[in-house]
């Protein structure tokens, strides 16, 4: 059979006409796969599930996101529970350890080498966990850890407690953060009365303690507000010469771009660039209380949920000025921060409410299921964000149903390039 070996000059015109419509096309496609990129995805999570605790008695506290995918939820009642998105994976039971507890307070921290997961509770243990199992739980850290962070370079293991002491020797003696490598305890570091929050500054290396009272109990000599530990030493502590010895500091947050730091100063916000004295931050709520803070790396803005006299919401602050200050009616408390699809989670304990934040404003506010939101954890990756229900003592779990579906572009010019 013969083949033409051209073809008629319609076709050949519907060739050339059509051709360039198809790559420019394309080429409109890879530009807005570029914005999209850019710019986080405009679509927005869905509630899936809420799982609700059968005794409906247990407490859901503190949050993390495992590399590998799994939540751990810890309960006030000495319980981790395990998630994979929506799906119940598993619930670790605490070791039957004295003392017997009544309400276990808990801060968990995943090792960024081993993967490892540490659980300290207040009883006085911290307890090592791999997948769904307590590999050992390690005894000596006394009393009340409060907080724990683990340095990314050195792999240490950072516990914030105070240790149990009897009546008078309790008001004299300042408090300690207990240093773990691996399964073991390598020293104790006095750092202030009552540490309350610990941080790496992921600029400098350093571990930064914040502690709820530099107040002299009992001739007891001013420890500061802030501890600072570089490696196993204690630099400093410091009051930074404000306020009064009865300051605190409750909350540290880090701007990874640059070292810059926000501490929660009695109620309000401190900028401390680690040079100059800190700036006190003017957010205009009357006497109220900072919950919490936290930095977007994305574009550097720092965001502190508050509840005031005059004003309940967000403030919103780049460097030491404050952008503007988002209401939210209720009681905004934890938050999170979405890279990957460039949001802002705010936990709203009074309402049951999650307030979805892009850059300066509420996108939208959604329904927990459920009352007294409180922790969240963001899987970043697989597009799950967990939130805690405390007052319904259940979890509520939502995600981006077309999170991972290729685009348009993905889907049929694959050949062009971001």
């Amino acid at each position: 059979m013969h083949l033409p070996t051209r073809l008629p000059r319609r076709k050949q015109i519907a060739v050339f006409v059509v051709m360039p419509i198809l790559l420019l096309a394309g080429m409109v496609f890879s530009l807005a796969g570029c914005q999209l990129t850019a710019q986080g995805t405009d679509q927005l999570p869905q509630l899936l599930i809420v799982l609700e605790d059968p005794a409906a008695w247990a407490w859901p506290e503190a949050i993390v996101v495992h590399p590998d995918g799994l939540a751990y939820i810890a309960l006030d009642t000495g319980e981790l529970v395990v998630l994979d998105g929506p799906t119940y994976v598993a619930t670790i039971q605490r070791p039957d350890l004295p003392p017997k507890p009544g309400r276990i307070n808990s801060h968990l921290a995943v090792h960024p080498q081993t993967e490892l997961l540490y659980w300290a509770d207040h009883t006085g243990y911290v307890h090592v966990i791999s997948g769904t199992k307590i590999i050992t739980s390690i005894v000596g850290v006394e009393h009340l850890p409060n907080a724990i962070t683990i340095h990314p370079e050195t792999g240490l293991v950072y516990v914030a407690n105070a240790k149990r002491r009897g009546w008078p020797e309790n008001q004299t003696l300042p408090s300690n953060v207990t240093v773990i490598s691996g399964t073991h305890i390598i020293t104790d570091l006095i750092v202030g009365y009552v540490p309350s929050e610990i941080a790496v500054n992921p600029v400098d290396k350093r571990i930064y303690v914040a502690q709820n009272t530099g107040w002299s109990y009992r001739g007891q000599e001013v420890v500061g507000m802030l501890g600072i530990i570089d490696d196993l030493n204690v630099i400093t502590n410091t009051s930074f010469n404000i306020g009064e010895e009865t300051d605190l500091i409750g909350d540290i947050a880090v701007n990874p771009q640059n070292g810059d730091m926000y501490l929660e100063w009695r109620g309000k916000i401190l900028y401390w660039d680690r040079k100059h004295q800190p700036i006190e931050i003017s957010i205009k709520y009357g006497n109220g209380w900072t919950r919490d803070i936290k930095v977007n790396p994305r574009n550097g803005l720092v965001y502190a949920s508050h509840i005031g006299t005059d004003h309940t919401g967000v403030g919103i602050i780049r460097g030491s000025e404050v952008v503007t200050n988002i209401t939210i009616p209720g009681e905004p408390r934890e938050i999170a921060v979405d890279e990957k699809h460039d949001y802002v989670y705010v936990a709203n304990y009074k309402r049951g409410e999650l307030t979805v934040i892009r850059d300066t404003t509420v996108i939208t506010t959604l329904s927990t299921g459920g009352w007294g939101s409180w922790a969240l954890a963001v899987d970043e990756e697989r597009g799950y964000i967990y939130v805690s229900n405390a007052d319904s003592h259940s979890i509520a779990v939502f995600g981006f149903e077309e999170a991972d579906k290729p685009t348009f572009r993905q889907r049929y010019f694959p050949f062009i390039q971001r």
